[in-house]
């Protein structure tokens, strides 16, 4: 996975990490 289609959210005050396919 390239730092490029990684994202990061904010949910409930957590900090997510996901990947876009």
């Amino acid at each position: 996975m390239s730092p490029v289609e990684k994202r990061s959210v904010t949910i409930r005050g957590h900090r997510t990490s996901y990947s876009l396919e």
